[in-house]
């Protein structure tokens, strides 16, 4: 969770590797971005959600801020990698084998 405000910007990820607990709970984020936060970039990187059913309810990244940046993410056990709430977009995983695939390059446009 990424929350603050405007006292969070600029944050930079790099080669980040995420576990979450789709088990349990197939539905909250595993990186929430609270309102007026950002840019964040998160560049490369692996999220395995532990979804034992595929599906479009856990995402990887929510976004509620100013600006997300996702040059490059690969991910498992989803179908959703990017829920951009503010900017009314959801981006979905590109299946390469399986379970696995990756989240295509992201930058929040803004309409």
């Amino acid at each position: 969770m990424l929350t603050g405000e405007s006292a969070v910007m600029g944050v930079d990820f790099y080669n980040t590797y995420m576990e979450g607990n789709g088990t349990v709970d197939n539905t909250t984020p595993m990186v929430y971005i609270g309102p007026y936060v950002g840019p964040i970039h998160f560049f490369g990187g692996t999220a395995h959600t532990e979804q034992t059913k595929l599906s479009s309810t856990k995402s990887v990244f929510e976004n509620h801020g100013f600006y997300l940046d996702v040059p490059a993410f690969e991910a498992v056990n989803t179908t959703l990698g990017i829920n951009d709430v503010m900017a009314g977009i959801k981006v979905g995983v590109w299946d390469f084998s399986g379970n696995l695939g990756t989240i295509p390059p992201y930058q929040t446009m803004r309409r």
